[in-house]
């Protein structure tokens, strides 16, 4: 007699709305969490705020489940280091260059360098987060997410990882 499989089917629309609305549902619930305050002057120059916080607190989420998530992300060091930039000048640069559409692994869009869940869930996540609101508003989730990204860069550059 055979054994009984252990795999089961999934879906991906399923499996990534799953992940999507779990993460989305973890940061906002964060909301309302006090940040530093260098933090807090870093997203305020995001045109949404709000949108740019939630950016924030999913790579905040993202750090805390996937341990993959968490691997040194070297380009990012060595760009902050390499050109002077500061994690504010940085952040704005890579929310800059990528694009407002569904990024492809190929297109070089920076959400796909950053180790995680990938650049087509950061998309969704940012979409969720602007709701209805124009597209362009999806800088301000990336403005958030990347100076998360860079901050952890510049701590591990600080700490001599």
């Amino acid at each position: 007699m055979a054994e009984p499989s252990t795999l089961i089917s999934v879906r991906s629309d399923v499996a990534a709305s799953l992940l999507i609305d779990g993460l989305f549902d973890e940061a906002v619930g964060r909301l309302g969490a006090e940040l530093p305050v260098a933090t807090e002057a870093r997203l305020a120059r995001a045109e949404d705020t709000a949108v740019a916080r939630l950016g924030y607190l999913a790579r905040v989420v993202e750090l805390e489940r996937f341990p993959v998530a968490r691997a040194p992300v070297t380009w990012l060091g060595e760009r902050l280091a390499a050109q002077a930039q500061d994690v504010d000048a940085l952040s704005a640069v890579l929310a800059a260059e990528e694009p407002l559409g569904k990024p492809a692994p190929s297109d070089g869009a920076p959400t796909w360098s950053i180790p995680g869940p990938g650049g087509h869930v950061r998309h969704f996540l940012a979409l969720r987060a602007v709701a209805d609101g124009p597209a362009e508003r999806k800088r301000s989730w990336l403005l958030g997410f990347f100076v998360r990204c860079c901050e952890d860069a510049a701590d591990r550059g600080s700490a001599g990882s």
